[in-house]
């Protein structure tokens, strides 16, 4: 994945020679599921990073939708949100309320729910600054071959806090 600068009408990203853009997958808790199928796991380990940093304000795509999906349960429409790095000083606790809910499904079942304070556990440690690893899959006997996981984020009070996915590490 190549980093991009944003290059556009009144932006000078050039010019500084600051390209630093990031690609990523954004939701929040309007938005549903997220799948991806990972091929060819051997060890049985999956890690991901998530990019708590966004702007609050919702996904574009979940603008002004009440309920999970719009409402639409067979929608199946790829989207692609033009996500804005503009708060990376944003910290984890302002993301997290405490109704939060992550869920991490595995091959079509939910393996796991992180409530607010499980969550934080993995956010609270960054390894460099915007850098926090939250595992998915730890299992050593698993055989090798593909792996569905699936994430999902839940909230009432806070129905537009706004997570990235940016990486899938696996072994």
């Amino acid at each position: 994945f190549m980093s991009t600068c944003a290059r556009g009408p009144g932006n000078n990203c050039l010019e500084i020679g600051h390209n630093d853009g990031r690609g990523c997958f954004t939701g929040d808790p309007l938005a549903g599921w997220i799948i991806f199928t990972i091929p060819d796991v051997q060890e049985g380990i999956i890690v991901v990073r998530i990019e708590s940093w966004h702007p609050n304000q919702g996904n574009t795509k979940t603008k002004g939708w009440a309920e999970v999906n719009d409402g639409k349960t067979e929608d199946i429409t790829p989207y692609f949100s033009d996500d804005s790095n503009s708060t990376r000083s944003r910290s984890l606790a302002e993301t997290v309320t405490d109704d939060f809910l992550f869920d991490i499904a595995i091959n079509g079942k939910i393996t796991k729910t992180m409530n607010s304070e499980e969550f934080m556990v993995y956010g609270g440690v960054e390894l460099v600054k915007n850098f926090a690893l939250w595992p998915i899959m730890d299992d050593s006997s698993f055989g090798g071959g593909e792996v569905e996981i699936g994430f999902r984020l839940r909230s009432q009070e806070q129905p537009h806090t706004t997570i990235g996915l940016s990486h899938v590490y696996y072994a």
